[in-house]
């Protein structure tokens, strides 16, 4: 996958190929500043027009075997980093878990310590979904919002007389979550590793509204470990759930879903919202031979 993505984007800027990432390099769906910068001098364009490029770039990470629709989201940070995002898509289990592009690029800026966003790209009018989600970032009212074709616009415009976390008197930030200090409830744990990186990222998790807590761990087939946290909405139903989290590392980091070998789920203990069934149904629904390992945190 990263040689494919690579290649487009040697392609699309063919007089910038020496600061792009190479072929045979990792690349995990981020552009530096540096390598942003790069490109709008050397092509001499505007960076609305570059994060129009990119779409197509963006949205070859899709896997959408219902729709087969492609759908690509750029977000540029306030680091001036660009994260790409696609649509992913399960089969034999629900619609609802499908990840869409907008949340998949806004997990990517998180996981990368991103504090703030300066716009949002994408090639089609955003859900209501999406809308909603994008609401969990702090200042997301005065985000600028681009459709490819359209002018852009600030986010408040697609969104007005909003719900948010704000009426539920939460101060809503999701790239800013604080650091939590969950701990095993055993603490005898077979793979430290991969029981770690589960922690971890449980411990970032962001859920004001039902201090509810869990991370996911991947062993990929090349033993390189990915995980993800759980991150919650006002209107609950777009939460992205540990597990979405961690398909979307593994997905934007080049891998197949099928390359997950050995996975660990941690929740707390007090959880109001129990994430087990969720993930044990989205894992067998992408590679029902990977090993599953459910605990608790407290």
């Amino acid at each position: 996958m990263n040689k494919k993505i690579c290649s487009q984007l040697g392609e699309l800027f063919q007089n910038s190929q020496q600061i792009l990432p190479k072929p045979d390099e990792p690349f995990d769906g981020v552009l530096s500043s540096e390598i942003v910068n790069n490109i709008l001098s050397l092509q001499n364009i505007p960076i609305t027009q570059l994060q129009i490029i990119l779409l197509s770039v963006a949205a070859s990470y899709h896997i959408s075997p219902i729709s087969n629709y492609a759908v690509g989201a750029i977000v540029l940070g306030q680091s001036g980093k660009i994260y790409f995002g696609s649509n992913i898509e399960f089969v034999h289990t629900g619609l609802q878990f499908t990840i869409h592009a907008e949340q998949c690029a806004i997990i990517n800026a998180t996981q990368h310590m991103e504090k703030g966003i300066k716009s949002i790209t994408v090639n089609a009018p955003p859900c209501g979904f999406c809308r909603q989600f994008i609401n969990e970032i702090k200042g997301a009212e005065d985000i600028e919002f681009i459709v490819a074709g359209n002018k852009p616009k600030k986010f408040k415009s697609y969104l007005p007389d909003a719900f948010s976390g704000k009426d539920l008197s939460v101060d809503v930030d999701i790239l800013n979550s604080s650091l939590l200090n969950y701990q095993f409830v055993d603490q005898n744990v077979d793979d430290n590793e991969l029981f770690g990186a589960a922690l971890a990222a449980a411990n970032r998790s962001y859920s004001p509204y039902s201090r509810s807590v869990s991370g996911v761990a991947f062993r990929m087939s090349n033993d390189k470990i990915i995980a993800g946290s759980y991150h919650e909405s006002a209107a609950f139903n777009p939460t992205v759930t540990a597990i979405q989290s961690a398909i979307i590392r593994a997905r934007l980091d080049g891998f197949l879903l099928k390359d997950i070998r050995d996975v660990v789920f941690l929740q707390n203990s007090n959880n109001c919202c129990d994430y087990s069934r969720i993930t044990t149904e989205i894992l067998n629904s992408i590679t029902p031979d990977a090993m599953l390992t459910i605990g608790l945190i407290y």
